[in-house]
């Protein structure tokens, strides 16, 4: 008996071991994949510009980002009546604090944005890749299994954060790049689709198509490490 529940031990123990070398293996091949951790390191700010279509909507947006620290994501509403189009709209956080400017407010005014809020725009930028600062993240990644999407072979991950939030990741079998990303959060569900990887000033690797069931992003343009200054992100800069 104790030696049957002493082997039961060792082979369990190798299974976790086995899963846990599998996984170490997987997000190593991913993190190369999109440049690698020390590419990434240098990147201290970010500017891009993009147009996303939502609900019959053509948006252009420009996003300003200073890792760890602000995002600015500014709005023009190109497909809008021309006093609409005139107006400047923005999503702004700043540490912990936020504002908002939008077409659809009911009041006509600069508001602030909630606590919820402000954390779903602190990781919507390309410094939050899941694998990238696994040390530094409070999330606890987690690898489940392989998946077949649209005939191809896909590492499946759970993502568990703070508060109830939890996101499946599936990363390409063979490119070892991230294709979909499912958020749950208060019975909530986000799904995206990324596509069109492509090098940026041959260092990263960046996904230029990101999409959803109801919208769809096109990346244009992306410099790294422009010159941001921290007053753009601050309330009298609104």
């Amino acid at each position: 008996m104790r030696l049957a529940v002493a082997l039961l031990g060792i082979l369990l123990f190798s299974s976790y071991f086995l899963i846990a070398q599998v996984q170490e293996d997987i997000i190593k091949k991913h993190v190369k994949a999109i440049g690698g951790e020390k590419n990434w390191s240098r990147v201290k700010t970010m500017s891009t510009f993009g147009v996303r279509e939502s609900g019959g909507d053509r948006i252009e947006e420009r996003r300003q980002m200073i890792r760890n620290k602000a995002v600015r994501i500014d709005y023009t509403y190109i497909s809008r009546d021309p006093a609409t189009a005139e107006k400047k709209y923005f999503i702004v956080v700043f540490d912990n604090k936020g504002w908002k400017y939008m077409p659809d407010n009911m009041k006509d005014t600069v508001e602030s944005l909630s606590e919820q809020e402000v954390e779903y725009y602190r990781n919507q930028n390309y410094f939050n890749d899941p694998f990238l600062m696994t040390e530094s993240s409070p999330a606890k990644i987690e690898y489940l299994n392989k998946e077949s999407i649209n005939e191809k072979e896909q590492f499946k991950f759970v993502i568990q954060y703070a508060k109830s939030k939890s996101t499946f990741v599936y990363i390409d079998a063979q490119t070892y790049l991230i294709t979909k990303s499912i958020a749950i959060e208060n019975d909530s569900e986000i799904e995206l689709n990324y596509e069109e990887y492509k090098s940026v000033n041959k260092e990263i690797m960046i996904p230029h198509s990101i999409y959803s069931n109801y919208d769809g992003f096109s990346l244009k343009e992306v410099q790294l490490n422009p010159n941001l200054s921290e007053e753009i992100f601050k309330p009298k800069a609104l």
